[in-house]
């Protein structure tokens, strides 16, 4: 057994994969513990000392899978990925903020094909709670945010929004008194 730990480029942040002999086992990054199964149909995964919870793409049995499959790969293991998307996002600067365990707020600043973009992530914990995604727009000098069913609106969770820029001002608020 080789000693790496491996990293999905999907998976949540903090999270890393150690092989074991049959399957895999997920480690927390910061506090380099494996992390607790809550039920291997759920898709919950728990820092038994950050009591931090991560969430993953689909059930914990089939993820395993899926992870073991990416590691033992020995046709792809070694090759060299090379992007063909032109408008790749080259991410400049990331930060999680984790003060409060209930809630979460994450922000990327990237460098896409019109110019610096920042992105604000905002939620609770619990899975059931839409997020809300911020995108201001640096060149455009614009505040918008994901529109699609699994966000939530800005105003659902913040009363007022503003991005102030250099020769503009962008706001997002909500109705209600």
């Amino acid at each position: 057994m080789d000693r790496k730990v491996y990293k999905i480029e999907s998976d949540p942040e903090g999270i890393f994969w150690k092989p074991t002999k049959l399957s895999v086992k997920a480690y927390c990054e910061k506090h380099k513990v494996p992390l607790h199964e809550e039920h291997p149909l759920s898709e919950e995964l728990e820092c038994p000392i950050g009591d931090e919870w991560f969430t993953l793409k689909f059930k914990i049995q089939d993820y395993k899978k899926y992870v073991k499959e990416i590691i033992d790969n020995p046709d792809i293991k070694d090759y060299k990925i090379v992007r063909i998307d032109s408008q790749g996002v080259g991410v400049l600067a990331k930060e999680r903020n984790e003060l409060d365990s209930r809630y979460f707020i994450e922000s990327k600043l990237s460098d896409t094909q019109k110019g610096l973009e920042l992105m604000i992530q905002v939620g609770k914990r619990d899975s059931k709670t839409k997020k809300v995604q911020l995108f201001v727009d640096l060149p455009a000098e614009r505040l918008g945010f994901d529109k699609s069913s699994k966000d939530k609106h800005p105003s659902g969770m913040f009363s007022k929004i503003t991005a102030e820029f250099k020769d503009s001002s962008t706001t997002i608020a909500s109705k209600k008194p």
